[in-house]
């Protein structure tokens, strides 16, 4: 095989799979804003709080208490008060509590996962958990 139909099929390699990834990624297309190797919570749906995508909470590592952190758009307090998050860690698992310091139920969520509405059972957090997250963790930082 020559240098160029090598080429040719390298890059038809590639397209197919550039194209595989943008195609399975758009559930999760709003959630963007996410910076990469942390997660993110928003107080409405869709990953936004109060109709802006920017307006999150974010952990590198964990929060054990989300009482202590506020919406930056006056909306309140974080604690109790999540609608919808996303997993933007580069290789572990987050798992989410319902008590500060990883205390009582959790749900857990894969990297690239998240929940757009936490207050329906249709996505990755399952139901029962709308307004119901006060601390998190990513899974290597558990105490």
């Amino acid at each position: 095989m020559n240098r160029s139909r090598i080429l040719a099929a390298a890059a038809s390699v590639a397209l197919i799979a550039g194209t595989a990834v943008v195609a399975a990624s758009p559930a999760y297309a709003d959630a963007g804003n996410c910076p990469s190797g942390r997660a993110c919570v928003w107080k409405d749906t869709s990953y936004k709080t109060a109709g802006s995508g920017t307006n999150y909470v974010s952990f590198g590592q964990y929060i054990w208490g989300y009482y202590r952190f506020s919406w930056s758009s006056g909306q309140g307090n974080v604690n109790d008060n999540v609608t919808s998050l996303y997993n933007a860690g580069n290789f572990e698992k987050t798992r989410w509590y319902r008590d500060i310091l990883g205390g009582g139920p959790y749900f857990t969520l894969s990297v690239g996962k998240g929940d757009s509405n936490l207050a329906d059972s249709s996505d990755n957090g399952g139901s029962g958990h709308n307004d119901w997250i006060s601390s998190a963790y990513f899974e290597s930082f558990y105490p």
